[in-house]
């Protein structure tokens, strides 16, 4: 069991999960990173988020994989049309008491894309036929914790927010539903896709990029929320939503210079191991080839 929430900004998707699953039909749980990477030709990311039965929503992913190599995103119904064969496909295997724990314990999944410059974010319910739902507002939720997820992303979520807001209300969304609801627990997992330009067959297209949200931001950020909420009992208010675009920015500034800083250090010893490895390899050989050239000269 799950908790999914996706939501759409005008300049990128936030997608989170929790990284609690079930493991077998037995109820056997685990913390893994549920939001999968699926990329369709060239380099073109489609993010799916699991709910439910992870044997089994996996093996969809598999198959959503082994499909979208060398296949060009043109339309929703590609993307749509591979995730309900993957389910169909992944579910023949399904013996009678299997396929009775999946009806009653429906999984399902959650997919975020682009086209062009166009974000689209879909629910599929993994039972029954499989059909790919298109949300009716910004922001869907699925999983177990869905409904209690709804309804705080009618309060928090807002249309046309930056996606630093959307990352700072999926993670206090996702632990209000984790605090609140059975199977739903461990770390909270969160990706944020873009539309990066590009060039395909010689034309200039755009395609969907993403990253992981760093776990120390998303733990910093969601104790800070949670002692936000505790204090203010009115979630409508401005103030409210003030302090979480306040938070979600400022950590995120600290997240971005932090890495940045990794990011420094790591080329700098790089560097250092290249300057390393031509001292001890390249200069040595060099003079070797020098000393030679001089004595076939003289």
């Amino acid at each position: 069991m799950s908790i999914l929430i996706g939501i759409i900004c005008p300049e990128a998707i936030v997608l989170a999960a929790d990284s609690h699953i079930t493991e077998t039909c037995n109820g056997t749980f685990n913390s893994v990173n549920k939001i999968s990477i699926v990329e369709f030709w060239p380099n073109d990311q489609v993010l799916v988020a699991q709910a439910g039965l992870w044997p089994l929503t996996n093996r969809i992913v598999e198959k959503m994989r082994e499909k979208a190599k060398g296949t060009r995103i043109t339309s929703a119904s590609i993307v749509t049309q591979i995730a309900e064969d993957s389910i169909r496909e992944s579910k023949i295997h399904l013996d009678e008491e299997q396929a009775q724990y999946v009806n009653e314990n429906p999984p399902a999944l959650m997919l975020a894309f682009y086209i062009e410059r166009k974000p689209y974010l879909y629910t599929v319910n993994v039972y029954g036929h499989g059909i790919t739902s298109y949300p009716a507002e910004h922001y869907a939720a699925a999983g177990i914790g869905e409904y209690l997820a709804n309804y705080l992303l009618r309060e928090y979520a807002e249309p046309k927010s930056h996606s630093d807001l959307a990352i700072a209300t999926s993670i206090f969304v996702s632990k209000k539903v984790k605090e609140n609801t059975k199977y739903c627990g461990g770390d909270t997992t969160i990706r944020r896709l873009v539309p990066m330009q590009g060039f395909i067959d010689l034309d200039k297209q755009y395609i969907g990029q993403s990253e992981q949200i760093g776990n120390d931001f998303v733990n910093l950020a969601e104790a800070r929320l949670v002692k936000l909420d505790e204090k203010n009992k009115k979630p409508r208010v401005k103030q409210t939503m003030k302090i979480l675009w306040k938070t979600g920015t400022e950590l995120w500034a600290k997240h971005i210079k932090k890495f940045q800083a990794e990011q420094e250090l790591k080329q700098a010893e790089a560097k250092q191991k290249i300057g390393a490895a031509i001292k001890k390899h390249l200069l040595p050989s060099m003079k070797e080839s020098l000393e030679k050239h001089r004595k076939n000269k003289s």
